[in-house]
């Protein structure tokens, strides 16, 4: 009965205030990102190789309107399969899980497989772009078959899952809810299509002119959230408990390396040419985009592992494979230096977080120490880079550290409660994955049903 007015008390609609602040946030949080994506001039070079130049006959929106499509065309799925109001009579449905025990479980580890491979696949990738030059004709090197190879073992997986449950009736309401199966599967099957438009890029503008093309941010968000939902079928479907913890927990530092990767790489590997486009951008932007991975990922830690120092954990185990990483690089004849910037970042940052969330007391809202904590890693992350960076000569200005400090601030006030209604879902998974909670473990997608 309580269950009943549980489901019942979250598909009531919201009432206009709080859709109002949620509407306002949201806008918000979109500026916040135009705000970054103008002023950082990270796109500044990428956008002008897009635009058509004077007498060349090369079709240069045509890479824009492929990806638009790819996009376009997965979102209007997405939206049909979980958004989209369902017929009335499906009102008082119970529909029949969309996959068995079995078949979850095979997905979760097919998901820690997978998105495993696409952490190593892409540090080997990073050390052949270091050992044999830039991009453009890397479709086939041996790196990136293990990249297409996680992805299209993940695809499988989940596609055989789904499609023996398709033909069983009821196909939405089902995916609704057991949701992260189907994001599971529809992820794996973006990724594995979406690959052709890294070539088609290339073909139409050349070799990449820095690590953030379009199609490396749509491969490594999706990759993102792959893991995420990996982790989330991880802490819902395996058990004992301290099982899932611990797989769920690798698939975390597996997914937190990908984006790591990226967005460290332009600033750690080597020295720039004077005319590199690497110099447009302000010298904030290298430390905030390792903040915004670090503490993302820093209080999903927290939420994942259930235990005291987490943050500091995931830290570390990005440190080995940092260290594993600088090891594989140093058996080819690599001439760049390499530095570890960004994980003494993220190291003192972490240990700063999980002090601040231990030493709050246990009797206050997980929102208010979660939150407190956060402020304390920002402020430690900045202190240390300030010290760091202008050790290794990376020019981190007094205007820098305002802009990044200010930056930081406003992410926190925007983002912070996504983060927490993240975490508090998985800590609402891990509790029902228990024996006397099992049937609750699968809680259905909010959904409005058509008149």
């Amino acid at each position: 009965m309580s269950d009943q007015s549980g489901t019942s008390q979250a598909i009531q609609p919201l009432t206009q205030s709080p859709v109002t602040a949620r509407t306002v946030r949201t806008v918000l949080q979109i500026i916040y990102i135009l705000l970054f994506v103008i002023t950082s001039r990270i796109w500044v070079a990428e956008f002008s190789a897009i635009l058509p130049k004077p007498g060349s006959p090369a079709p240069y929106f045509l890479g824009l309107g492929l990806i638009s499509a790819l996009i376009l065309g997965y979102g209007a799925l997405f939206y049909w399969l979980y958004v989209a109001p369902l017929p009335a009579t499906t009102a008082n449905i119970a529909p029949k899980p969309i996959a068995t025990s079995a078949g979850r479980t095979a997905i979760a580890l097919a998901l820690l497989l997978s998105v495993s491979c696409v952490a190593i696949g892409g540090g080997l990738d990073a050390i052949w772009h270091l050992w044999l030059g830039g991009f453009g004709s890397d479709f086939l090197w041996p790196p990136h078959f293990i990249i297409y190879a996680s992805f299209l073992f993940a695809a499988i997986v989940a596609g055989i899952v789904l499609g023996q449950a398709f033909g069983s009736g009821h196909f939405r309401l089902r995916l609704r809810h057991d949701p992260a199966v189907g994001i599971a599967a529809l992820t794996s099957a973006y990724l594995i299509s979406s690959l052709p438009s890294d070539v088609v890029w290339h073909a139409i503008y050349g070799i990449d002119i820095t690590p953030y093309s379009f199609p490396h941010l749509l491969i490594m968000l999706m990759s993102v959230i792959l893991g995420l939902t990996g982790i989330t079928l991880w802490l819902t479907h395996i058990r004992p408990l301290r099982l899932a913890r611990a797989g769920a927990f690798l698939l975390l530092i597996s997914t937190t390396w990908i984006p790591l990767i990226l967005v460290s790489s332009d600033y750690e590997w080597g020295a720039h040419s004077p005319g590199d486009v690497f110099w447009l951008r302000p010298g904030w932007v290298y430390p905030l985009l390792v903040y915004y991975v670090g503490l993302i990922f820093s209080i999903i830690a927290s939420h994942v592992a259930n235990r005291r120092y987490s943050a500091t954990a995931l830290t570390a185990g990005l440190v080995i494979a940092r260290i594993a990483w600088g090891l594989a690089a140093a058996t080819v004849p690599i001439q760049n230096a390499l530095k570890y910037d960004s994980f003494i970042l993220l190291l003192v940052a972490a240990v700063a977080f999980d002090l601040c969330l231990s030493l709050i007391s246990r009797n206050s809202a997980r929102a208010t120490r979660v939150g407190i904590s956060s402020v304390a890693y920002t402020i430690a992350f900045w202190i240390t880079a300030l010290i760091v960076l202008n050790r290794d000569n990376q020019a981190l200005t007094p205007t820098d550290l305002a802009v990044g400090v200010a930056l930081s601030a406003l992410f926190l006030w925007l983002f912070l409660p996504n983060l927490h209604r993240f975490g508090e879902l998985l800590d609402q998974r891990a509790r029902a994955n228990q024996p006397q909670n099992v049937e609750t473990a699968n809680r259905p997608l909010p959904s409005t049903a058509r008149p």
